[in-house]
């Protein structure tokens, strides 16, 4: 089982290397900006990070450690072993949601529980 998850957090660094590379590249040269992929990460956590293509070390940090964190999850759920924990997971928060919406069900409308009471 260590051998699959170090295989999946390898697969999700060179993934997450080579999404990064392409994205920077290709927003480089339709003219958005090098940097503009990065900034755009980092923007949704530090509101003054540019939306441009400008340099911004601080959202360089954030917008590569979000990248890369990202990307090592999804190499490490995409391992054999990390799809049945993911497959778990979401079974368990459909069967809270499902739980949730019937225990919040009105039995005098005979409605049952609206689609509001499910927080997925």
């Amino acid at each position: 089982m260590r051998e699959v998850i170090w295989a999946g957090l390898a697969g999700g660094i060179a993934g997450g290397m080579v999404m990064a590379a392409f994205s920077m590249i290709a927003l480089w040269v339709v003219g958005s900006g090098f940097w503009t992929p990065l900034n755009l990460i980092a923007h949704t956590f530090c509101r003054t990070a540019p939306l441009d293509g400008t340099f911004s070390a601080g959202a360089l940090v954030i917008g590569m450690a979000v990248h890369m964190t990202m990307a090592i999850l999804v190499g490490t759920l995409r391992s054999s072993h990390g799809l049945v924990l993911l497959q778990h997971i979401i079974a368990g928060r459909l069967d809270a949601a499902v739980t949730q919406a019937v225990s919040k069900a009105d039995p005098e409308d005979g409605r049952g529980g609206s689609s509001s009471a499910i927080a997925l």
